[in-house]
């Protein structure tokens, strides 16, 4: 049985669509599916001291020292928490800045939340605390 070329070409183009879809969703679902940036408290520092994450993405920080710590925005980006140790809380950040932080008044942190298109990378700006 001979078929018209075109319905040939048709098969093969709904072929490419579903396959290019089906990447785009397993690529989707990983990006939604992966951890929150995460700070790590320790004793004396902190691990990393400046994160960069896109608006609308969430920091979790983690006290992993021996005593609770306060952890304090100094540009007013979210209110002040204390942190037991061994406990985590997160912070989502909405919009694009600079939110410098400081834990027990002594360690500096910084959450740069920048807006980042597909297909660029970030290169993150020297940032001395």
């Amino acid at each position: 049985m001979n078929y018209p070329r075109w319905s040939f070409c048709w098969l093969v183009a709904s072929m490419v669509i579903v396959f290019t879809a089906q990447i785009t969703l397993v690529e989707v679902s990983a990006a939604a599916t992966a951890p929150a940036p995460t700070v790590r408290i320790f004793d004396r520092r902190l691990v990393p001291a400046v994160i960069q994450i896109p608006p609308r993405s969430s920091v979790t920080w983690i006290n992993n020292g021996h005593s609770s710590r306060v952890v304090r925005s100094t540009n007013g980006g979210w209110q002040t928490f204390n942190l037991q140790a061994g406990a985590r809380w997160s912070v989502t950040f909405r919009t694009t800045g600079e939110f410098p932080y400081k834990v027990d008044g002594v360690l500096q942190g910084l959450v740069l939340v920048a807006a980042v298109r597909l297909g660029q990378s970030a290169t993150p700006k020297r940032i001395v605390l």
